[in-house]
């Protein structure tokens, strides 16, 4: 696993014959070329893991509404369901299935 990675960039290979262009974006650019489709997946990567944990707050949310809207007096088969099932959606989010 470790030998597939380590194949994708080459530390001690020829660098480019080219200088690096004027400005902060083209030399960011020059650089990052060499490794389009690493740093592609470790954007995404970072936006999915992002997107898991604003599911969190959203969680706790619908936990803390659930709590304040229902009474113990009434039946908790709803709230029970609603939080199981985002539970269970939260748990298949984290597994990537």
């Amino acid at each position: 696993m470790l030998k597939w990675s380590e194949s994708l960039l080459e530390p001690t290979g020829i660098p480019p014959s080219e200088p690096p262009s004027a400005g902060l974006a083209r030399f960011y650019w020059h650089f990052m070329r060499q490794l389009r489709w690493s740093i592609s997946a470790l954007f995404v990567t970072g936006l999915l893991v992002a997107l898991l944990d604003v599911t969190i707050p959203l969680f706790i949310g619908r936990v803390v509404t659930l709590v304040s809207t229902y009474r113990p007096s009434a039946s908790s088969r709803m709230a029970c369901a609603q939080l199981l099932s985002g539970g269970r959606c939260r748990i298949r989010l984290a597994r990537g299935s």
